[in-house]
């Protein structure tokens, strides 16, 4: 049996915000994103959403949702390098609690915990990667 890849990404709680990964290269322009990677052929989603935000993070995980992500997009235009031929990637998102010390940095990118009123101030300029703008936004209205 063949697999398709699956993205995951984790909104994340920890400390009464969120955490977001920023991407300093253009510092007049950062990039902000979930913590999110593709789990590749994977039968097991929730084990591996919970491994990536425990690698990019540093937190101890604990999923709201376990066993059933709370959205699946698929978006052709949200990652043009995971849609080839015409295949749509699912991208699951799930809700979480972070505990521990939170690392600084993963990959070059900063690791911060923003406020939900931080956030709100970050909606609505086009700083989100692929469509993390939308997850957030879902999240905040649920």
């Amino acid at each position: 049996m063949t697999y398709m890849p699956i993205e995951s990404s984790l909104v994340l709680n920890y400390n009464s915000g969120i955490i977001l990964l920023v991407d300093n290269t253009n510092p007049k322009m950062p990039q902000y994103s979930l913590p999110y990677e593709t789990s590749g052929f994977r039968n097991d989603n929730d084990c591996h959403a919970m491994q990536i935000a425990k690698a990019q993070t540093g937190l101890d995980i604990a999923l709201e949702n376990q066993g059933s992500p709370v959205h699946v997009y698929s978006n052709p235009r949200r990652n043009p390098e995971m849609h080839k031929q015409g295949i749509i990637v699912p991208w699951l998102t799930y809700y979480a609690k972070g505990k521990g010390t939170l690392r600084s940095e993963y990959q070059g990118k900063q690791v911060k915990a923003f406020s939900i009123d931080e956030i709100i101030n970050l909606l609505d300029q086009n700083l989100f990667l692929f469509d993390h703008e939308t997850v957030v936004k879902d999240y905040l209205h649920h």
